[in-house]
């Protein structure tokens, strides 16, 4: 599988191009405003609330195999939230508990976007359609065609690289589009977490909506490799096949890629081409 990373030429792109790195970005700095979008089920039973409280206890407090009340376990979990409050605010307590749990999740989470080729074609959409550029563009003092550049991946390598690495800290995947990219969270999936981290559905909704974007993104047909912390990652540098620039590049951001590739990438292919006329513009160097 082919992946396309767009930059835009500015000194932390080429840094870490030179560094063969990868930037992971925090959730909340991603084009949609409803990233990672969860509703918390407030309808809990009494029977919930009781799973809820016996796992959290065993969890954070048990010390002996001592057999326990369930009103004084009540108590002991009241007394380690909130010292002040009674029996009947502990549904608050959680819930405000278990949403700062979430929250804490999606600041945890680092995300490196990439598009993927829709087409068996040699040169590809997404590298034909001007949108890709003019979004980057926006970001710099330039045009879409004077300051960025596209770099292609080879999904093979990151994919093995990433698998082999930190412990299955790392996973990837392609996103998927919804005209509702809420998933819904309630108290029984937060007990069972706490009972068997590694099987409970809460991390299987957490990974859900990490991989899903409203509709409207579609276009992006998005790749993504998601990561237990957040920044540059080292990569290989076999993983970079090709760097695509248009023939209006600005000079001194062109001999600048071109030195970095010369050095650190030898086998990687430089193509140039008009965003004008893409379709026949394309020219290898």
């Amino acid at each position: 599988m082919r992946l396309f990373k767009f930059r835009q030429g500015n000194s932390d792109d080429l840094k870490a191009l030179e560094n063969s790195q990868l930037w992971f970005a925090r959730i909340d700095t991603l084009n949609d405003e409803e990233e990672f979008s969860w509703m918390l089920d407030k309808n809990v039973s009494n029977a919930e609330w009781v799973n809820l409280l016996c796992e959290f206890y065993q969890r954070r407090l048990a010390r002996s195999n001592t057999p326990v009340q369930l009103d004084d376990m009540i108590k002991t979990v009241i007394r380690m939230q909130q010292p002040r409050a009674e029996i009947k605010d502990i549904p608050q307590i959680f819930l405000k508990g278990i949403d700062s749990f979430l929250n804490d999740i999606k600041n945890s989470i680092g995300i490196c976007s990439m598009a993927m080729a829709c087409e068996d074609h040699m040169y590809p959409y997404p590298l034909t359609n001007p949108n890709f550029w003019k979004e980057y563009a926006k970001h710099t003092e330039g045009t879409a065609s004077s300051k960025c550049y596209c770099l292609e991946y080879d999904s093979t390598v990151l994919e093995s690289f990433f698998d082999s690495g930190e412990d299955g800290k790392f996973t990837h995947g392609r996103v998927q589009y919804s005209d509702n990219n809420t998933v819904v969270i309630t108290v029984s999936d937060y007990a069972a977490y706490l009972k068997n981290e590694l099987s409970s559905d809460l991390l299987r909704k957490t990974s859900t909506a990490a991989f899903t974007k409203k509709s409207k993104w579609m276009d992006e047909i998005e790749y993504r490799f998601i990561s237990g912390r957040i920044g540059l990652q080292s990569i290989p540098v076999e993983a970079l096949k090709a760097i695509y620039v248009p023939n209006t590049l600005e000079e001194k951001i062109r001999d600048k890629l071109f030195g970095i590739v010369d050095r650190q990438y030898p086998s990687t292919e430089k193509i140039e081409f008009n965003l004008e006329t893409p379709s026949v513009g394309f020219r290898k160097l």
